[in-house]
């Protein structure tokens, strides 16, 4: 279940912030929501299997780092944004996502089902909310797009 918590938190962070880069883009929704469900689902996996305390913060420091130079470089070469900008956008989001679920591991509300309720409900109201109204946007565009087109000729 702390998986699952993890993966809503890290969602419902750090894809808005991505989408700050270039809001109503889906293709950069959808690449920062697919990089950041399979490097959050890995990482939490395998630190699943740590049992020592000094261990387990070395590794999740170190996949945090991984995290976000991976997530950096695969929406630079995906998007063409300047490499700069990017990283300095992942960093935010990591940083963001790890301090909330940091927060919230220090006051006990990770491990209850309440904060798993309201986490996974207000991440998937904020991600498919998102979702349709990117969506929506895009289709208007196209639709007005070709509309533009249609009256040129």
């Amino acid at each position: 279940m702390d998986i699952i918590l993890s993966l809503a938190i890290t969602l419902a962070i750090e894809v808005p912030i991505y989408m700050i880069l270039k809001h109503r883009d889906m293709k950069l929704f959808a690449i920062a929501s697919l990089l950041n469900i399979i490097l959050n689902l890995s990482m939490n996996i395998g630190l699943s299997y740590v049992t020592e305390p000094g261990l387990y913060w070395l590794i999740l420091s170190l996949s945090e780092v991984a995290t976000t130079l991976i997530e950096a470089t695969v929406i630079y070469l995906f998007m063409k944004f300047k490499y700069f900008k990017v990283l300095l956008f992942a960093f935010i989001a990591n940083l963001s996502s790890f301090l909330l679920g940091y927060l919230l591991s220090l006051t006990g509300l990770y491990e209850t089902k309440i904060a798993l309720y309201v986490v996974t409900g207000l991440f998937l109201s904020i991600y498919l909310f998102s979702y349709a109204f990117v969506l929506t946007v895009t289709i208007l565009n196209y639709r007005n797009r070709n509309d533009d087109s249609r009256r040129d000729n």
